[in-house]
């Protein structure tokens, strides 16, 4: 991965720091950001490129930054943990901020595989789990954040990059849903041609009070 281009690099959980700054020395422009708990932190080799931010990620913000760094870090913990994570993440990013996760994937297919050994490890060990770029993917998606690509590296490690996925505006919603109906736009003071206890969207009828189809008139 290209880090050249970064400013601002975060890494979450990232002990006392060595993955962070092995980076720094091939991004000359970049400021680093260590978030750990404080007794790490009190280990971690100081800088003066990188901010030491004592911290837990379920508890405290996390730093604004343009690159999130995730090593080793989901895999300790169950699908509901690793979804707080991540939302923390998500609450913090900027726009166009990207998130790397470094993990071992599990093979999709099926047969031996070293991530699905790994698997094991971590549930008797940490009661975590490794994934696979599918479970990966629906994480991403549940806290807000699109998967964009995978890269392999030499090492068992892949790189799953991934960015805040775009909100749509509620003007753009509203538009949106008003095109699949078939009454057309609506016209001043003018209201739904049927009760709205008994709406009809493309022939069909919806009877539900809080029927998503009300915003097209609301």
């Amino acid at each position: 991965y290209d880090f050249r281009e970064s400013r601002t690099i975060a890494d979450i959980g990232g002990g006392r720091g060595h993955l962070l700054h092995a980076i720094l020395e091939t991004a000359a422009a970049a400021h680093g950001i260590l978030f750990e708990l404080q007794h790490v932190i009190n280990d971690a080799a100081g800088s003066p490129r990188v901010t030491l931010m004592p911290g837990s990620f379920f508890d405290d913000p996390l730093p604004a930054a343009d690159t999130y760094l995730l090593m080793d870090l989901l895999h300790d913990w169950d699908d509901a943990d690793a979804t707080r994570i991540l939302a923390a993440v998500r609450r913090a990013a900027p726009r166009d901020s990207r998130v790397l996760i470094v993990e071992t994937l599990v093979a999709e297919q099926p047969g031996p595989h070293f991530g699905k050994t790994l698997d094991l490890i971590m549930l008797a060990v940490t009661g975590g789990k490794e994934r696979t770029r599918t479970e990966y993917e629906r994480l991403l998606g549940a806290t807000g954040f699109a998967l964009e690509r995978v890269l392999p590296t030499a090492s068992q490690y892949s790189i799953v990059v991934a960015s805040p996925r775009r909100r749509a505006s509620r003007r753009k919603l509203r538009t949106s849903k008003r095109a699949t109906t078939n009454w057309g736009p609506p016209r001043a003071n003018s209201s739904p041609p049927w009760p709205r206890d008994s709406r009809v969207v493309n022939g069909a009828k919806c009877s539900s009070s809080n029927c998503c189809h009300t915003l097209a008139w609301s």
